[in-house]
């Protein structure tokens, strides 16, 4: 069955075009879906990331600001890390006090995001978690408290970010 388009009703030949630039659109549509759902994932992460340095810049003293990400390790992302340059790492959440000065004696201050924090303030990378098996996304953001410089980096797992995206 051959079908002119020449043939066809006036009716017919709107209905065709709406048809395909329907189809037309949602093929475009779908590159944007997934980008779109990241940056709205990275902006969050910012934002959370913004709220816990305005806590963190609270407290009098390190051990003050040690007791909130302890006490917000679990709320509000999967992965917290407080760095000091000079000192290195100083916190992390996944682990003991053991694990973390050997994390804190090895810690690679090569990262991309943390890179970016101490050159522009802000910086955003993936990364693999070896602790966790898997990619995160990593948001790092410098900060000044006490008189001291530091950075937040935080992390969120890159599947979630996907599935979001997927689900969207």
């Amino acid at each position: 069955m051959k079908i002119c388009v020449g043939m066809l009703s006036f009716r017919k030949k709107v209905l065709l075009s709406d048809l395909i630039l329907l189809i037309l659109f949602i093929a475009l549509l779908f590159p944007f879906v997934g980008k779109s759902v990241g940056n709205i994932m990275r902006k969050s992460l910012e934002d959370r990331a913004q709220t816990l340095i305005a806590t963190l810049q609270n407290p009098q003293d390190l051990p003050g600001m040690l007791a909130i990400l302890e006490e917000h390790k679990r709320l509000v992302f999967h992965q917290i890390a407080l760095i000091a340059p000079e000192e290195r790492m100083i916190y992390v959440t996944h682990g003991n006090e053991i694990a973390v000065e050997a994390l804190a004696a090895d810690y690679e201050l090569e990262h991309p995001e943390f890179l970016g924090a101490l050159q522009r303030g802000f910086g955003y990378g993936d990364g693999y978690s070896e602790f966790y098996q898997e990619k995160f996304s990593y948001i790092a953001m410098q900060f000044t408290a006490q008189e001291h410089v530091y950075v937040l980096r935080v992390g969120f797992p890159s599947n979630e970010v996907r599935t979001l995206a997927v689900d969207f």
